[in-house]
């Protein structure tokens, strides 16, 4: 159990060198977040207060780390690459480099006001009718010859309540998210997704929830579903992705 004089040991952000283009905010929640955080929690209690320095990082927010000094920054750096999953660390990587150089902020920027000049200037109804629909139509109807998926049986919705994905496919007799009831396969996309990322990220995750729907109208899709085999071998063919952007 760490000694008062062990918390005390570590040096104090004052006396520390404050990064240059100011604290660096990362969304990061779930197992490895607290992989990395019960370990410099050992290495308080153990002494190590060099690698103890980047323990506030870890408890500033609950959702998102905050490194606020270079010395932060080191001690993260040198603790969390060998406690996560790559595509965490790499996605964690990326966005310290971009927020160390100043993009970040500038890119944060422009799609904010890209974002509202869609909200304010897009009929979504207009949209899903005339875009959206045709759009997962004609995509269906060239990779699954015959009609596998039918477009036209999908109950498509703009799901304003939908805030972690950009798009969700339901099943018969479905409630999602406690706001809808579906008796038909759906697909409701998430119109906050589409005023930040813009129409092609939008139609790319038409794309995507069109190969849930193939997986729900397949037995191999209904014991099985998700991201996995099953999903992945039509990604090309769909030209998408298997998750979507942050927003």
């Amino acid at each position: 159990m760490a000694t008062q004089s062990q918390w005390d040991s570590i040096p104090d952000v004052s006396e520390q060198t404050e990064l240059e283009n100011g604290p660096i905010k990362i969304r990061w929640s779930g197992r490895d977040r607290a992989r990395v955080r019960r370990s410099l929690q050992a290495a308080l209690a153990d002494g190590w207060t060099e690698r103890a320095i980047a323990r506030p990082v870890m408890s500033r927010q609950k959702t998102q780390i905050v490194i606020k000094t270079e010395e932060e920054l080191e001690a993260f750096q040198a603790e969390y690459p060998s406690r996560c999953k790559w595509k965490v660390r790499k996605r964690i990587d990326n966005e310290i480099e971009a927020q160390l150089n100043g993009d970040d902020k500038e890119e944060e920027s422009k799609l904010s006001d890209e974002a509202q000049r869609r909200k304010d200037e897009t009929d979504l109804n207009t949209l899903m009718e005339e875009i959206v629909i045709p759009h997962a139509r004609k995509w269906a109807n060239e990779v699954w010859p015959g009609g596998t998926v039918d477009v036209d049986n999908i109950s498509w919705f703009w799901n304003h309540h939908l805030s972690h994905c950009a798009g969700k496919a339901y099943w018969w007799g479905a409630e999602p998210d406690g706001h809808y009831d579906v008796s038909s396969p759906a697909v409701g996309l998430a119109p906050g997704y589409f005023y930040k990322h813009g129409l092609d990220e939008m139609l790319a995750v038409v794309r995507h929830e069109l190969i849930h729907v193939w997986q729900k109208e397949h037995e191999m899709g209904k014991s099985k579903g998700g991201h996995g085999p099953d999903f992945k071998q039509w990604l090309d063919d769909m030209d998408t992705h298997r998750h979507c952007k942050h927003w």
